[in-house]
């Protein structure tokens, strides 16, 4: 596996919403609204992870060897830069870490992060 990391500009979506390639099997990429003149966006809901940024719980799951871990931790390291001097805190949980339901239970629902975002 190799450790080469790229600078891409990641999109996500909903599961439930549909995504476009092009020919080439290349993501359409949702931030070019016109080519060739015309008016063309195939994939208008696909978002950056700044624009869902703001919701307080999200999950991200998808295949292997994706780059869900490589952006979740470039991800991490922007919000917490900017959570710097404010209460609010990450709780980040890589699943491959986690072995059974009860550890599961252990380090999400009985983390000291997780109980202090439900208890508001």
């Amino acid at each position: 596996m190799s450790n080469q990391t790229y600078n891409w500009q990641r999109f996500w979506c909903a599961p439930s919403d549909r995504f476009y390639l092009d020919y080439d099997g290349y993501l359409s990429d949702p931030e070019v609204q016109s080519v060739k003149g015309y008016n063309y966006n195939p994939n208008p809901k696909l978002v950056t992870f700044r624009e869902i940024s703001g919701i307080p719980c999200l999950i991200l799951l998808g295949e292997p060897g994706i780059g869900k871990t490589q952006a979740m931790k470039e991800e991490e390291e922007k919000v917490t830069a900017e959570l710097n001097n404010t209460d609010d805190q990450i709780l980040s949980l890589d699943l491959r870490s986690v072995l059974t339901k009860d550890e599961l239970t252990q380090k999400l629902f009985k983390s000291e992060e997780f109980t202090r975002w439900q208890s508001g």
